[in-house]
């Protein structure tokens, strides 16, 4: 890698670390924790053959480690027991997936209320009606994944559906494990 560095900036022109470590050699992308591990490393062979100062390189390496830590994702965390509140799009995509029980790409009306029976708790028509309302944003009569992301992850939504969903649905819970011993077509199936 050191002398993939030094061919970066004597051929290619680069003139940054964030530059090496994520678009020249793209160990940010690959792995986080080795990109925050070479920062250092890459500073002062930039330094040495872009004749940087000492806080010129101190400066490149806090604005790359910053980047890094900003913009790469780390490990997945152990999510047992972990309310969704601001859920990961992987989690979004697992309980769509599972209220989608045509396995159309999308939710209808009858599938978000029969999620919630599956939870246990009924809505009135009214109510599934402003549900639903809220999650279909171009009013299509049907939810797509972006949709039910946006609403899932909404902090503006104080609808009965909305609480009871976040306040049941929790990876790795006993609810959870009910749900899948349903069999295919139920709700995390």
């Amino acid at each position: 890698m050191e002398a993939e560095v030094t061919y970066a900036c004597r051929v290619e022109l680069a003139q940054t670390v964030e530059d090496i470590i994520t678009r020249r050699t793209r160990i940010a992308f690959l792995n986080k924790s080795a990109a925050l591990g070479v920062i250092d490393r890459v500073g002062e062979i930039m330094q040495k053959e872009l004749k940087w100062s000492n806080e010129e390189k101190a400066l490149q390496c806090a604005n790359a480690r910053e980047y890094v830590i900003d913009g790469f994702g780390g490990p997945e965390p152990v999510k047992a027991d972990a309310k969704l509140r601001s859920a990961t799009f992987r989690d979004v995509i697992e309980i769509f997936n599972a209220i989608d029980s045509d396995r159309s790409g999308s939710l209808t009306k009858e599938e978000v209320g029969k999620a919630a029976e599956l939870l246990g708790f009924s809505l009135s028509a009214e109510k599934l009606d402003e549900a639903f309302h809220k999650m279909d944003e171009d009013g299509n009569g049907r939810v797509d994944l972006q949709e039910f992301e946006h609403w899932w992850n909404s902090d503006d939504d104080s609808s009965e559906i909305h609480k009871r969903f976040h306040d049941n649905i929790r990876l790795g819970s006993k609810s959870i494990d009910d749900m899948r011993d349903m069999g295919t077509g139920t709700m995390l199936g």
